[in-house]
């Protein structure tokens, strides 16, 4: 979103969103929610990794947040889990951990 200012206080111009830079329905299909799944599981594994009782360093740790972190730089990811359609699809896809903190990332 742009405004074009002059230097003047003009109220009866107003910037609108482009309608190109918002999609009209955003659908989610069995590969995605396999995607989201299957990161999901990527972080168990990460988180288990972390909090196993031999593990002494912090490798576990380091793989999570690598994790969250490649995962936040995908361009205009939490964007378009906001703007999924169907209600049920949007909280299920938000419902996943990986999600959740990517959310967070500095890097989304």
């Amino acid at each position: 979103l742009q405004a074009e200012f002059d230097g003047k206080n003009n109220n009866s111009e107003e910037s609108h969103v482009n309608d190109k830079s918002l999609p009209p329905l955003v659908e989610i299909n069995s590969r995605v929610e396999a995607s989201f799944r299957s990161l999901d599981e990527c972080l168990l594994t990460a988180l288990n990794l972390s909090t196993a009782q031999n593990s002494s360093d912090n490798d576990g740790d380091k793989l999570v947040q690598d994790i969250v972190d490649r995962v936040a730089q995908v361009p205009s990811l939490v964007k378009t889990v906001l703007l999924i359609h169907k209600k049920v699809d949007r909280k299920r896809i938000l419902s996943y951990k990986i999600v959740r903190r990517v959310m967070f990332s500095p890097f989304s």
